[in-house]
C-alpha cells in the first residue's frame, strides 16, 4: 500500500512540475515561434523576388543566369552552439540581437551567363 501511495505522489509531482514548466515556457516559445515566422516570411519574400527575376530573365534573354535558388533557416541547435561559442546565452532577444545568419537565401548563378547579361545592359529590358 505504501508503494502505491508513493507512486501516486511521484505522479502528481511530475504532472505539477511538467505543467509549471509548460506554463513558464509558453510565452518564451510563443516569442521564439513569432521570430522564426518573421524569418520564414522574409525568406519567402526574397525567394519570390528571385523567382520573378528568373522568370523575367527567361523571357527577355536566351540564357537565364539564375541556375537555382536556395534558402535555409538556421536550426535551433546551431543557433545555440553559435551563441555559446560567443559566450552568450540562448534567448529570443539574444538570437535577434547577435545572430546575422538565422535566415539565408541565395540565387546560384552561372558566371558566364551573368557576364552576358551585364554586357548587354545593367537591367533587362522587358
Amino acid at each position: 500500500m505504501n508503494d502505491l501511495r508513493e507512486n501516486e505522489i511521484k505522479e502528481q509531482i511530475n504532472t505539477l512540475f511538467t505543467q509549471e514548466l509548460i506554463e513558464y515556457g509558453k510565452p518564451i516559445m510563443q516569442k521564439f515561434t513569432k521570430l522564426m515566422a518573421y524569418y520564414r516570411c522574409a525568406i519567402m519574400e526574397i525567394e519570390t523576388k528571385f523567382n520573378v527575376l528568373s522568370e523575367e530573365f527567361s523571357l527577355a534573354l536566351d540564357r537565364n543566369p539564375i541556375n537555382s535558388i536556395k534558402s535555409r533557416l538556421k536550426s535551433i541547435p546551431s543557433m545555440r552552439d553559435k551563441l555559446s561559442r560567443r559566450g552568450l546565452h540562448m534567448s529570443v532577444d539574444s538570437i535577434e540581437q547577435n545572430l546575422n545568419d538565422v535566415a539565408d537565401c541565395a540565387a546560384i548563378m552561372s558566371i558566364s551567363r551573368l557576364a552576358t547579361v551585364c554586357l548587354r545592359a545593367t537591367t533587362p529590358k522587358f
